[in-house]
């Protein structure tokens, strides 16, 4: 636009790289064909004249030797590349050999200079007649002789159809180029301890850049718009002292080089990406010298911003070259590698799926909703690293208060047992600080003196110890003398009012017992199990004196028992001197970015992202939202072994692929390869469950099933499933027991199994 871009290739390069294309477009029959404002000496070193306003090249070369016959245009005649000196450049043009003269100047008198040109013997009447002729009949071919209006209604959509948006977003990642990495910084690693912040600078509003960064971890966002003051700026860059590391987007060419970013990029760990054409990097060469990393996105699109920002975090690898050199920073073909570690956002075509069986997905959903099975919920579909479907449907109520986003969180009930107690075993196992075959009283005192001495870890995570299914532990908390009979019935009654469950009645005239449970934290009973509901801080060790205490099964065949990972969750403590949520953070959450994924959410989560579970009539007497559904997993305190745990299935699907990575995400390694191997393929004999991990009913699916599937279900309307085989994640999230547990259409209708039916069937 400014300058005369030079190409000094020789004539037989020209002809196999630059010309090469324009010969296959000639040959498949393109009808026009522009001209750019260049020089090139290899094809025209007589005339002094660019490209465009060459006869030479636009008319020996073009029309002469490659044979072309179509529209011949101009680039645009305004652009300062396009001089044709003293003389009219429309007229230069048309003397060229152009049929099309595009944007000139000084329209007006172009068109005086012509007639005059036309006038004098310059040009000929006969050669404007030919050129109109031309341009009349390229408008017959397409129709314009019977010119209908196009319809508006849809045209977008027929336009910018998902083919479209897969292959621009395909461009775009080939395209993005990493020109600089120092000590390999990139892909961002160890996001659990870094302090990350990001800044978009040119923008007034989070960015598609930002946005696309929230889905790998956790970041607080900046935004520094065009017309900043100085007081702003300067305000913006003293925030940004306070991080371990900076993400900073450059989105505007009407930025420069602050100060404060060459001061940042100095002292801090700073990652540029810039948005803007290349030859403006070199307005930001002091912070680029002093930044660790440099990307170059080329263009302002919501793709481009996409695409890089998985780059920076490793969903996707970086493979782009540049295609001209930046002076006194980078020369051209400068591009470095780098290799996918993380999940990648992408369309079903992208993984081989059929986008449109997908689709198929969502009025099932819609079913679900109408049939109130579940207010609302998240599913999502990832496969070979990528997700390829990840949508919100309904709301958190039927009252329709708040319509479901993908970064609200769910109460996962069971689903607990496969995404944080399991691992943590896992961790402890690969560690080697556990074994399987210990017994659960090698690190739980109170089993040692009771039938229950020989129960292995092993034995709990396979279900087999011989232990009930659960205990009422909310009968700790129950003073037995505050009501006379049972606390349930099978019938309804005047005193057996509150239904529970099918079948079952409850009665809420008992009393709590006041040394257990009060409304407000005091001394040695300030756990809290709900909103104005505190327990007594030793309510742990009640609840394992009853398991201690319970009736043993004389046969430890296959029976599913929340008590197992109870004791589970106590072996991981006593062994890592951590609680279970302190511990999981540490050594896994944290650095997979799963900052969504909370024991207690309401410590680190807004209450307005927590889908609420059941309006709760019994025992706590409220709308339960933050606080687990699981009466057990609330009464310990809402950090629990078999529930208690909130999640979205944007991050129980980096879970899941850190499965499928067989141990790695992110770059970095969690569990051994062989750990990863025998906890999700070791199937115990009396049942169909893995190490702590369950498999599907075959015997209850309509469609095959890959027998290496892991993963769990949970008793609020959530599941959990991975498929090593597929490289397949499908996670669905609902809160189907709100308002009440007798809301059971999920199950009765298998729509989270015919939800996966439709995945495989996306696949064949």
């Amino acid at each position: 636009h400014k300058t005369l871009p030079e190409i000094n290739q020789d004539s037989a390069r020209l002809d196999s790289v630059e010309l090469y294309p324009f010969v296959q477009y000639i040959r498949a029959g393109f009808s026009g064909i522009m001209t750019g404002h260049l020089s090139i000496p290899a094809l025209d070193n007589q005339s002094h004249l660019p490209t465009s306003l060459s006869p030479q090249i636009v008319t020996n070369l073009l029309t002469g030797e490659l044979g072309f016959g179509g529209l011949k245009f101009t680039d645009a005649l305004v652009m300062k590349g396009a001089s044709a000196g003293k003389q009219s450049i429309c007229v230069q043009a048309l003397l060229a050999g152009n049929d099309v003269l595009l944007s000139p100047e000084r329209p007006e008198a172009e068109f005086a200079a012509i007639k005059k040109a036309i006038a004098n013997g310059t040009l000929s009447q006969k050669m404007i007649e030919e050129k109109c002729l031309k341009i009349l009949r390229y408008k017959y071919i397409t129709g314009l002789n019977n010119y209908k209006p196009i319809r508006i209604k849809g045209l977008k959509d027929r336009i910018q159809t998902s083919e479209t948006d897969w292959l621009i977003q395909k461009l775009n990642e080939e395209a993005i180029t990493l020109l600089k990495n120092k000590d390999n910084l990139l892909p961002v690693k160890q996001l659990g301890s870094k302090k990350i912040a990001t800044v978009s600078l040119g923008a007034n509003e989070k960015t598609a850049f930002q946005e696309t960064l929230d889905l790998y971890g956790a970041f607080d966002h900046f935004q520094l718009p065009a017309k900043a003051t100085e007081s702003q700026i300067s305000a913006i860059f003293n925030q940004l002292q306070k991080y371990d590391a900076v993400i900073c987007g450059i989105h505007s060419n009407k930025m420069r080089d602050y100060a404060g970013l060459q001061a940042l990029a100095q002292k801090k760990e700073v990652h540029l990406c810039f948005f803007i054409a290349p030859h403006l990097l070199t307005d930001y060469e002091k912070s680029i010298k002093g930044a660790e990393s440099v990307t170059l996105a080329y263009e302002n699109t919501p793709y481009s911003q996409k695409a890089a920002a998985e780059i920076i975090l490793g969903g996707l690898p970086a493979k782009g070259k540049l295609p001209v050199a930046i002076a006194s920073l980078f020369d051209y073909q400068t591009g470095l590698s780098t290799q996918k570690v993380r999940l990648s956002y992408q369309l079903p075509k992208e993984a081989g799926m059929s986008e449109a069986t997908l689709r198929k997905i969502a009025p099932i959903v819609e079913e679900g909703i109408r049939m109130q099975a579940f207010p609302g919920c998240q599913v999502l579909v990832a496969k070979n690293g990528k997700v390829v479907y990840n949508q919100s449907f309904g709301y958190f109520d039927y009252a329709g208060t708040h319509p479901v986003e993908n970064t609200d969180v769910y109460d996962l009930a069971s689903v607990t047992k496969a995404v944080a107690t399991v691992p943590a075993v896992m961790k402890l196992y690969d560690t080697g600080k556990i074994k399987l075959d210990d017994p659960l009283s090698k690190q739980i005192p109170l089993l040692q003196q009771t039938d229950k001495y020989k129960i292995t870890i092993r034995d709990a995570l396979f279900h087999q110890t011989g232990l009930a299914s659960f205990l009422p532990f909310y009968m700790l908390l129950i003073d037995a003398e505050s009501y006379e009979g049972p606390l349930f019935s099978n019938k309804k009654t005047t005193v057996y009012r509150l239904e529970y469950d099918k079948n079952t009645y409850m009665r809420t005239d008992f009393k709590f017992l006041p040394d257990r449970v009060s409304n407000t934290p005091k001394a040695g009973i300030s756990k809290q199990v709900a909103d104005h509901f505190y327990v007594t801080d030793d309510i742990n060790d009640w609840a394992i004196r009853d398991i201690a205490d319970s009736q043993l099964r004389k046969e430890k065949k296959y029976l599913y028992s929340d008590l197992n990972f109870i004791l589970l969750k106590e072996v991981v403590e006593n062994v890592s001197n951590q609680s279970l949520d302190v511990f999981l953070d540490q050594q896994l959450y944290a650095d997979l970015g799963a900052n969504y994924t909370e024991f207690l959410p309401l410590r680190t989560i807004a209450k307005e992202k927590i889908a609420p579970t059941e309006n709760d009539r019994f025992l706590r007497n409220q709308i339960l939202i933050g606080y687990p559904h699981d009466e057990a997993a609330a009464v310990l305190g809402g950090v629990s072994g078999n529930a208690g745990l909130f999640s979205n299935a944007n991050d129980l699907a980096k879970i899941g692929q850190l499965f499928l990575n067989k141990g790695t995400y992110g770059g970095e390694r969690f569990f051994d390869e062989s750990t990863v191997k025998m906890f999700t393929h070791t199937q115990n004999s009396t049942g169909r469950r893995s190490l702590g991990f369950d498999k599907p009913n075959q015997k209850n699916l309509t469609f095959s099933i890959s027998e290496n599937i892991f993963g769990h279900t949970g008793y609020t309307g959530t599941c959990w499933w991975v498929d090593p085989d597929n490289q397949l994640i499908y996670v669905f999230l609902s809160n189907r027991v709100y308002p009440s547990r007798q809301h059971t259409q999920l199950q009765e209708q298998h729509i989270r199994e015919r939800i996966q039916s439709i995945i495989y069937e996306a696949i064949k």
